[in-house]
């Protein structure tokens, strides 16, 4: 699935630009954009991250933000998505500095400075949900962690100053961890729930994480909302992602094995599946592709984490394995060696001992 879904991701991301909304409306988001470079570094694909960070620079708003709605309207989140794109590849490419620094102080200039409440689009704009209501501002939460990054990265405590009231305003107001309402898609409560996590609030992440479990069928499914019969593909992949890293892997195997199920053969998933299936239906949505790749990631970290104590920490010099090693490796002295995927790291530890030169 994580190969398919990154092709797909590849497939679908047009030259000197970003990635597509969907596989029907063929317009670069910025959203999507800015939070699938992480996950593009996270499958080596830095190249199209650049091209990514690079297409956000010539597309930022004059005031530093981001729109990406059917309105001309700038969004809080959406600027926190570029913002978590940019300083995750920050380290390799400098010329973000500035940017990213726009993209703060708007954050911070257009919020209400006394609580942190980051600004919300009117009722009946884009986040209306219809007779569901609006979406669940608390989804605000997901903005915070890559601000709070900036900060460190760029020194500046404004910003981590910021977060941290911005936290503050919503662990005391918002709705964190109720899946029972009617505005609670999974793919909003999942957001809310993997930033309570970045945050460090280990405890409501997992108070909002049990509540969606009450939901979930045997097949490993979870409806889209509380109240539905069909699921919402990229809710399925965040929440098998947030109970990866909570540790509760048995929900997180049948959610994702079930996600598994519904993949497209192009690699990509349409926004939801089964009866009566209202959230983008019939196109492929770029973000369920990002999801699917994060939370079988995560799951790949958390098989090691199970099963870290099975692997050996040293190997014999004597030992067949070592000695073909060394044979094709031949002289290593002056030279890099790359150990990936290799347990404990004991092949490095035996060939630094060998061949590095004491000082």
């Amino acid at each position: 699935m994580l190969q398919r879904a990154a092709r797909w991701i590849q497939n679908n991301s047009i030259p000197g630009a970003g990635v597509v909304l969907t596989s029907r409306q063929r317009t670069c988001y910025p959203e999507v954009t800015g939070y699938l470079i992480p996950t593009l570094l996270s499958v080596a694909k830095p190249d199209l991250a650049r091209a990514y960070a690079s297409w956000l620079i010539s597309v930022q708003r004059s005031d530093g933000s981001f729109g990406g709605g059917h309105d001309q309207r700038s969004y809080a989140f959406d600027t926190g998505q570029v913002l978590r794109g940019w300083v995750a590849v920050l380290p390799r490419m400098p010329e973000l500095t500035a940017p990213v620094r726009r993209a703060c102080e708007w954050l911070i200039r257009s919020a209400d400075a006394q609580t942190g409440r980051l600004v919300v689009p009117p009722p009946g704009a884009d986040w209306s949900l219809g007779p569901r209501g609006e979406v669940n501002e608390a989804i605000h939460l997901y903005v915070l962690p890559p601000l709070r990054r900036a900060g460190e990265v760029l020194n500046e405590p404004r910003y981590l100053e910021f977060a941290d009231r911005s936290l503050r305003y919503y662990l005391a107001h918002a709705t964190l961890g109720e899946f029972a309402q009617p505005n609670a898609l999974t793919h909003f409560h999942a957001y809310v729930q993997e930033a309570l996590l970045d945050l460090g609030c280990e405890a409501e992440a997992r108070a909002g994480m049990a509540s969606v479990a009450r939901f979930q069928r045997p097949t490993g499914a979870v409806p889209g909302y509380h109240d539905v019969p069909w699921v919402c593909s990229t809710g399925l992949a965040q929440l098998a992602l947030v109970w990866y890293r909570l540790g509760e892997s048995q929900r997180a195997e049948a959610a994702l094995a079930f996600l598994a199920a519904l993949q497209n053969q192009s690699g990509g998933f349409f926004g939801s599946y089964g009866v009566g299936a209202s959230y983008f239906p019939r196109e492929e949505i770029s973000w369920a592709a990002k999801y699917a790749v994060d939370a079988c990631q995560w799951r790949i970290s958390r098989h090691f984490d199970e099963t870290v104590s099975q692997y050996q920490p040293e190997i014999a010099e004597s030992d067949g394995r070592v000695l073909a090693a060394l044979q094709h490796l031949g002289d290593l002295n002056g030279r890099r060696v790359l150990d990936a995927g290799c347990g404990k790291g004991r092949y490095s530890a035996l060939l630094k001992r060998r061949f590095l030169t004491p000082t």
